[in-house]
């Protein structure tokens, strides 16, 4: 059994949302969150941890763009088009929760 084209097409626009997104987070997100980092008072540990954590997120994103590409290339792969599909909701629950939290934060 091969992977159908529409899956192929599917996988390959969400391994290139991914991509994008990782380029984003990376070039136009560390400007504006990380940098304004070392002009605060927090200690150098949790400025670093930061850092970290933000790094990781990029690495994440790489990673569910792999799964994508694999799973558009063998259908053994396919399970991995769902674990990719699963940390993408997760992520995109998690920040509409934050958005939500900040919303609210706000209106106080």
């Amino acid at each position: 059994m091969a992977v159908s084209a529409p899956a192929k097409w599917c996988f390959g626009i969400a391994a290139t949302v991914c991509i994008a997104a990782m380029l984003g987070h990376e070039a136009l997100g560390g400007a504006k969150v990380l940098d304004p980092l070392h002009r605060t008072d927090l200690p150098d540990d949790v400025v670093w941890l930061h850092h970290f954590s933000w790094h990781v997120g990029s690495v994440a994103l790489v990673a569910m763009a792999a799964m994508f590409v694999l799973a558009s290339r063998k259908p053994e792969y396919l399970i991995l088009a769902g674990f990719g599909t699963a940390i993408a909701g997760t992520v995109v629950a998690l920040m509409a929760l934050a958005m939500i939290a900040a919303l609210g934060r706000r209106a106080t």
